[in-house]
């Protein structure tokens, strides 16, 4: 290829962790940790630069049981992305990414 193109597909290796507390009967805490190491074998890259991501996403969430049936939730997840595609690069691919989730789940069955 030329260098011009997205990349399709990356191979991924890594791990991850998750803990759920059932605090009292009506709320429950979660937290997560995982960890990717990400290359992209497609990828046509700027430059003919090689890319590889180190991805590493930390959640947590609260939730709190209504009922068997109707939960309500809040929760943080933040995701940071190293990437050899960097500052210095063609195309920066690092980055870093707060989410606040704030929700509901109703089981209708």
């Amino acid at each position: 290829t030329n260098g011009d193109l997205l990349p399709s597909a990356y191979r991924s290796l890594g791990a991850g962790a998750r803990l759920l507390w059932r605090i009292r009967r009506d709320w429950a805490a979660e937290g997560a940790l995982s960890f990717a190491a990400k290359n992209y074998p497609t990828l046509a890259k700027p430059g003919n630069e090689l890319r590889e991501d180190k991805e590493t996403v930390l959640s947590a969430r609260i939730t709190k049981i209504f009922s068997g049936r109707l939960s309500a939730y809040a929760g943080l997840t933040q995701t940071t992305n190293k990437s050899t595609l960097g500052a210095t690069s063609v195309s920066n691919e690092s980055y870093s990414q707060l989410q606040v989730l704030v929700g509901g789940v109703w089981d209708a069955l």
